[in-house]
């Protein structure tokens, strides 16, 4: 079965660009506010996690509460399964912090997309499990469209 991230970076969160972009365009704020201004990079970089982010304007108040609620609902998703070392005994498969961050960002539209952008989650989780996750995706996304 493939690994999903390397493991030495397997506990570490990984950002969406939604929420990348909400940071920079905190930090952003706080320079300006200090009379300080950012660098073109900075600029360049803010430019491309807004266009990437997957979500219209995720910078604004109303739309961080989506980008928050898509990385919770995520995050609390669990697939019960049968234990693979204690055969009978249930256990919780969740998505790893690489899965969320990168879930985030593809908004993979069906579970055959989802298993061909992230192959690591093919044998960890059902079609319909990935159909769960893709419904949370496509209902936040449909929300954000609508403001």
């Amino acid at each position: 079965m493939a690994s999903a991230a390397p493991s030495v970076v397997a506990d570490e969160t990984y950002l969406s660009n939604a929420e990348v972009c909400i940071l920079l365009t905190k930090q952003k704020e706080m320079r300006a506010a200090q009379g300080l201004r950012v660098t073109e990079e900075f600029e360049k970089t803010l430019s491309a996690t807004t266009r990437f982010s997957g979500i219209d304007r995720p910078q604004e108040p109303a739309m961080m509460t989506y980008v928050q609620e898509l990385r919770q609902e995520l995050m609390l998703k669990r697939f019960e399964r049968e234990s693979e070392t204690d055969p009978g005994t249930l256990e919780n498969v969740t998505l790893t912090q690489f899965e969320i961050g990168a879930l985030s960002n593809l908004m993979p539209g069906d579970p055959e997309e989802a298993f061909a952008l992230l192959p690591g989650l093919t044998g960890r989780f059902t079609e319909e499990d990935i159909q769960e996750v893709c419904d949370v995706i496509e209902r936040i996304r449909t929300q954000t469209t609508m403001l």
